[in-house]
């Protein structure tokens, strides 16, 4: 899945990020880059909803961009 996050203002925000989601139940992998504003997870069963949340609290925006392919990102 892919999200769009704004707020993010250096690596630090990106670090913080990525460990929020990567602690979340399903999770299989996660990847945050400030310089694009995105994240991109990936696991089993996940609900962008959950991610979106996960990330808000943090106090940054998120959203839902879209579902991509494995191969798509190789």
């Amino acid at each position: 899945m892919l999200f769009d996050v704004t707020g993010m203002t250096d690596r630090n925000s990106a670090i913080l990020i990525q460990k929020s989601i990567s602690s979340m139940e399903a999770i299989e992998g996660c990847e945050v880059s400030f310089t694009h504003g995105q994240a991109m997870v990936k696991g089993v069963n996940l609900r962008a909803e959950n991610i979106v949340n996960a990330i808000e609290s943090l106090g940054f925006e998120a959203s839902y961009l879209q579902q991509i392919d494995v191969e798509e990102t190789v």
